[in-house]
Order: C-alpha cells, then sequence, then structure tokens
C-alpha cells in the first residue's frame, strides 16, 4: 500500500520573486506538482518539507530505494533523490530512478560536497544537483519548477523531431 503525500501547497515562489512563505494567491491547479521525495533520514526529509511549504508542491516521502515502484513513480511529476540511502550508494539511486522512468525529471539533493558527483549526476540524467547545505526553501522550489519544465520541453522538442 502507499503511503499518503504530506501536501505541503501553498503558494507559487516560482511565480513571484521566489518567496516560498505562502503568502501570494494560491496557484492554478495545473500550477501543482506532486514529487516523490527520496529520503532516508527523517530529520532532512522533514526539513525539506517544511522547505516546500507554501510552494504548492506535495511530496510523497519514500525513505528507501526498494520502496519506489514504477507506480509510485508514474503518480508523480519530479523526483527528489539523496544519495546516501541503506539500499543504494553513491549514484545508483539516479540510475535506478532513470531506469523506471527514463521521462521523469530528477533532482539531487544531497550532502555530498566533492567535485565530480555533480557533474557526473548531470551527464546521468538529473536535471540538477543541490547540496542540501547550500539549499533553501525557494532554491529547492526554483530547481524542481525549472527540471520539470526543461523535460517537458525536452521531450516536446524530442517528439518534434521524430
Amino acid at each position: 500500500m502507499r503511503p499518503e503525500p504530506t501536501p505541503v501547497g501553498g503558494a507559487d515562489p516560482a511565480a513571484g520573486a521566489g518567496d516560498a512563505s505562502g503568502d501570494a494567491a494560491h496557484p492554478a491547479a495545473s500550477d501543482l506538482l506532486r514529487i516523490l521525495l527520496l529520503e532516508d533520514n527523517p530529520a532532512d526529509a522533514r526539513l525539506t518539507r517544511e522547505r516546500l511549504r507554501g510552494s504548492a508542491i506535495d511530496c510523497d516521502v519514500a525513505t528507501q530505494l526498494r520502496d519506489v515502484s514504477a507506480e509510485r513513480i508514474g503518480a508523480v511529476d519530479c523526483a527528489l533523490i539523496d544519495l546516501g540511502l541503506p539500499d543504494a550508494s553513491g549514484l545508483q539511486a539516479l540510475q535506478s530512478i532513470r531506469d523506471l522512468a527514463p521521462e521523469l525529471p530528477i533532482v539531487v539533493l544531497t550532502g555530498f560536497a566533492d567535485e565530480l558527483t555533480g557533474p557526473l549526476a548531470l551527464r546521468l540524467g538529473a536535471q540538477d544537483f543541490l547540496l542540501k547545505q547550500d539549499s533553501n526553501g525557494s532554491g529547492i522550489v526554483r530547481a524542481i519548477r525549472f527540471a520539470v519544465a526543461r523535460k517537458r520541453l525536452q521531450l516536446a522538442l524530442d517528439h518534434g523531431h521524430q
């Protein structure tokens, strides 16, 4: 049975000045996004959900890669994934999600601050790479919304060239 998402909906900071406080008017239903947050640390998951509050982004949290199914992935617009999971190390989680859903935009949000992981994650298909320690709510929201928009544009262009 799939866990219910934790709603964190509200205002769309991408429509304003990047403020994730939720003071702006509620966005249209088409602006609502649903993400899969793949994060094993309960404190980090809670902090990320708090940072997304007021952003019109619903968050379904999975704590292990093995909890992520094709059905669960099919119900989201984007995946926000950590790279330090109990059942996947490094970029294995990214590769596994890409294998399950090649058209799903993925944003990596991790504490791994080495110089090689970010560029490699992008080459493996991540739309963005964020460091937990450097990311605030508006930055995470912006990365998710831009990742979804870029992937939709990329898919439209790919289908137009066929």
